[in-house]
């Protein structure tokens, strides 16, 4: 008989349960029950017994919560496990033992291969490694395997994280299209609290509005416990580790470096202790500066645009011409006197920024701080947050990260650690840093994945393709190599003479039209891709020169972007045309700068390589034996 509690079989005539002890009641015979044959009644049909079904179906039920039971603890297990080889992967990424590391991601994708972290796991682990091939094949398979990440499915879907399924894929899908590369300059082998850059203070050739950035250089401030020092891309201490505090300012010395020492010391030549030094030509000697009550040029906007240098009665031979480039601009109520002007920034803390651009505001003043344009972009925060917006106001990386510069110095001179704020480091090289809740990554300025969120721990802005990063808590340095796409390599087919002279020599007839015959161009493949890109001059003096950059793609112009022509000269690289840039040389009155051209990710992006004063009417300009050819928009024969 089954027990009616918990319908466990016991024998007959069993008086008590053996499974939970409840009192077993034999079935009671109904009254409609037939009689046995042959008593002379007449067989009547039998009523199903609803309490047997009952006890039946429970009997079901319970074996299926006992089975749903089995699978889901298998399915507990499955995922420990699985998290456990995560768990030792992540370890043995962090210790280098890459081979323990792939080892456990494999296992982990054995358990479950539908896994996006376990793939990217492994991504990093190859890339890491410099296997590039192999690490595409792992993006390829969890591509295949990975529901969701195959374009168009799940689209609305949401993930775990409430984030969309499509807005996840869309990493493994930039980093198969993104064709960015790296090797390690210098594998993370230096300890330090922080690598940073300075903030920009040349402020002789720009406004204040201009130089919201950092200083690009081959110098990065390191950070230990001993104190300040200047380290190069190659790893190498500039100078000793005793200072504490370092920052730029303009002064008549190439590097632009100021270096207050922790200790004072003994200065024989001017016979006193002495603690202000500057990096002059890669040595550090002991200086002097101020800037004699030097008036900064700001420009602010009144109904329209104003310089604080406008009525200035006097040449400082400071830049307040109307500026080329897009700025980042506060409203202010009334205009103010040359020297009534602080030279901290922002002009009033309150005001919100917009950004000015040719000759208008092309957004309204809605963020609440606002960076300098570098490459195209500016850093714009709102709501204490941050993203990149174009020249035209179009947001091209959404307001969503956190700071990336933590030693930002709003103030010109800025000196001393508790003038340190918050704020975003701007394009350089032709890519972003970007932090979100700690996680570091690194984007090119269309706003491609160039290094995925999480691989490192800490990312520096990108100077001549090098950049500082941090992985399992120590520095190293990585060379970027871009490499072009395979549908941009099918692309670039072979240009013909005829297509040169259709295609740029409509972009030379308007510069004719526009500005007349004496305005000239370049032709050069910069890039080395086989096809020669354009440079042409637009302007009506030496002082407004700017030179717009075409390349020719799919049988049509595509516009890269411009670079100032002011009393600029060209030349190829020093080993005669064998690298993947150009050198402008910008020289006037004694005083020279060099910059590195090149493109990439479809913008033409510079680099200052160098800059002086000549000492004497001896000293030369720079040249060498490769300076490339300027022809006027009037001379056709080179594109042919």
């Amino acid at each position: 008989m089954y027990c009616g509690n918990c319908g466990t079989k016991n024998k007959d005539g069993a008086r008590f349960c053996k499974e939970c002890g409840e009192t077993l009641q034999a079935p009671e015979t109904s009254q409609f029950q037939a009689q046995a044959p042959g008593e002379g009644a007449s067989v009547a049909a039998k009523k199903p017994d609803r309490r047997k079904w009952i006890l039946a179906a429970a009997g079901v039920l319970v074996l299926a919560v006992i089975i749903a039971g089995s699978l889901s603890f298998k399915n507990k297990q499955e995922k420990k496990k699985y998290d456990n080889y995560m768990t030792q992967a992540e370890k043995y990424m962090e210790d280098m033992d890459y081979e323990k590391a792939k080892d456990s991601y494999l296992r982990a994708l054995a358990i479950d291969p539908k896994e996006k972290d376990a793939y990217l796991g492994l991504y990093d682990l190859y890339v890491t490694q410099g296997d590039f091939d192999r690490a595409e094949e792992i993006l390829r398979e969890a591509q295949k395997n990975v529901p969701g990440v195959s374009k168009g499915e799940h689209e609305e879907k949401e993930a775990d994280n409430g984030r969309n399924i499509v807005e996840e894929s869309d990493e493994v899908d930039q980093l198969l299209n993104s064709g960015v590369k790296f090797e390690w300059v210098m594998k993370p082998r230096i300890e330090a609290d922080s690598i940073y850059y300075v903030s920009s203070a040349d402020y002789e050739e720009n406004s204040i509005n201009d130089i919201q950035r950092q200083k690009m250089s081959p110098y990065a401030v390191i950070e230990t416990e001993e104190g300040l020092g200047l380290i190069d891309m190659e790893g190498n201490l500039v100078t000793e580790m005793i200072y504490s505090d370092i920052y730029t300012v303009w002064m008549d010395a190439e590097d632009q470096y100021m270096l207050t020492r922790s200790e004072p010391q003994y200065e024989a030549e001017w016979d006193c202790d002495w603690d202000m030094y500057c990096l002059q030509n890669g040595e550090v000697v002991p200086t002097m500066f101020g800037d004699a009550g030097m008036p900064f040029s700001y420009y602010i906007y009144r109904n329209e645009l104003h310089n604080t240098m406008e009525d200035a009665e006097w040449d400082m031979e400071l830049k307040y011409s109307v500026p080329q480039n897009a700025i980042p601009i506060q409203q202010l109520d009334q205009l103010l006197g040359v020297y009534e002007y602080h030279s901290s920034w922002p002009l009033d803390a309150d005001a919100p920024f917009a950004v000015y651009a040719d000759g208008k505001l092309v957004t309204d003043f809605s963020y609440d701080a606002c960076g300098s344009c570098v490459e195209g972009l500016l850093a714009v925060q709102k709501d204490g947050k941050w993203g990149y917006i174009n020249e035209q106001g179009e947001e091209v990386i959404p307001i969503e990260y956190d700071a990336s510069w933590k030693k930002y110095t709003p103030l010109v001179n800025a000196a001393g650690s508790d003038k340190y704020q918050e704020f975003c480091y701007a394009a350089s090289d032709g890519y972003v840093v970007l932090r979100k809740d700690d996680v570091w990554e690194l984007r090119d300025v269309s706003g491609n994945i160039a290094i995925r969120p999480g691989m490192f721990e800490e990312i520096c802005p990108v100077y001549e393709n090098k950049c500082w990063v941090k992985k399992n808590g120590k520095w190293g340095i990585i060379e970027l190599k871009t490499e072009d796409s395979k549908e941009d390599q099918a692309g670039n087919e072979k240009v013909t003479s005829q297509e040169y002279q259709d295609i740029y020599g409509l972009i030379l007839d308007q510069i004719l039209e526009e500005y007349g015959e004496y305005n000239g161009y370049y032709l050069y493949d910069i890039d080395k891709d086989g096809v020669k890109e354009l440079l042409a001059q637009e302007g009506d003096c030496e002082a407004a020169y700017m030179y717009q950059v075409y390349t020719i793609k799919d049988h049509a112009s595509v516009y890269l972007g411009e670079i100032t022509g002011w009393h600029s000269m060209f030349y190829a690289d020093e080993s005669g045309g064998k690298e993947a840039y150009i050198i402008r040389h910008c020289a006037q009155m004694g005083h020279e700068q060099l910059y590195r051209v090149s493109i990439r990710n479809g913008s033409v992006t510079e680099t200052e390589i160098s800059e002086r004063d000549l000492e004497s009417y001896d000293d030369e300009y720079y040249s060498n034996p490769y300076p490339l050819e300027y022809i006027y928009v009037t001379e056709r024969a080179p594109l042919q």
